[in-house]
């Protein structure tokens, strides 16, 4: 998984003091990059899930609340992930107007201290999000060749469906070229009417797909889950739909447990 907010703060060495934690779960969501920049408006340069860092240039020693609010509030409609003020360059401590913005948005703020160059920041950042990409290839490697041996078993069918469920740790279904479940495995619902409710939703679906002849796919949710579909076989030949579904949302392809 890509790191996160409270990853950064746990590196000691960087020495990052937590000033708001923002709203709830913002310290745990993952972050894409980390940058620095002290442009009244960064906006236009930023990705969503970026943390920014700023040493307050553009506020000058007189901190404005109008114009700190405003600044925030553009942070957090691009979808930032959190704020870093870089301390002792222009005011002594992250002034009490950006935390009160910041606390008033949602936006996770923490104190970079002056020791801390932000290259450093961005170096460790980069080095856990390469560390990430790594650990997906070899998740994706090692699911690659658990599902060809599967392929190779007597049920393939099953084989495949089952291993493909326990690599992502979701629930699969195969369905035939008729909607028909053929292969079904994995973490599902407790068995009973919800199983059957949220069957028959996946399969009707199936059906619109598989009507339509041609390759697509499509997502539906449910309360507790959302299913992904996607046809199989070539346009005007479709031989089925595979659907996966995650619990608490759409599913994060996981390595299976040893």
């Amino acid at each position: 998984m890509a790191p996160t907010l409270q990853d950064l703060l746990d590196h000691r060495a960087l020495g990052l003091k937590l000033v708001v934690a923002g709203s709830e779960g913002a310290l745990d969501r993952q972050v894409a990059w980390v940058s620095g920049s002290d442009l009244p408006d960064p906006t236009p340069f930023l990705l969503a899930d970026q943390v920014l860092l700023t040493t307050g240039t553009q506020f000058g020693t007189a901190v404005s609340t109008t114009q700190v609010e405003a600044y925030v509030a553009r942070l957090a409609d691009a979808g930032v992930a959190g704020l870093g003020f870089g301390t002792e360059v222009i005011t002594a401590g992250t002034p009490p107007e950006l935390a009160e913005a910041c606390a008033a948005h949602g936006m996770p703020l923490i104190e970079v201290p002056y020791r801390t160059p932000f290259i450093a920041v961005i170096r460790y950042a980069a080095d856990l999000l390469t560390e990430a990409a790594r650990a997906r290839d070899a998740w994706a490697l090692g699911a690659q060749r658990a599902i060809a041996f599967a392929a190779l078993r007597p049920d393939a069918t099953v084989a495949v469906v089952t291993e493909l469920a326990r690599s992502l740790g979701a629930w699969v279904v195969l369905f035939d070229a008729h909607a028909t479940p053929v292969a079904i495995s994995g973490d599902g619902p407790t068995a009973g009417p919800e199983t059957e409710r949220l069957l028959e939703r996946v399969a009707g679906e199936a059906t619109m797909l598989l009507s339509r002849g041609q390759r697509s796919g499509a997502t539906l949710a449910s309360r507790t889950r959302t299913v992904s579909l996607q046809t199989l076989g070539r346009r005007g030949d479709l031989r089925g739909v595979l659907a996966i579904a995650g619990t608490d949302g759409p599913w994060t392809p996981r390595p299976k447990a040893s």
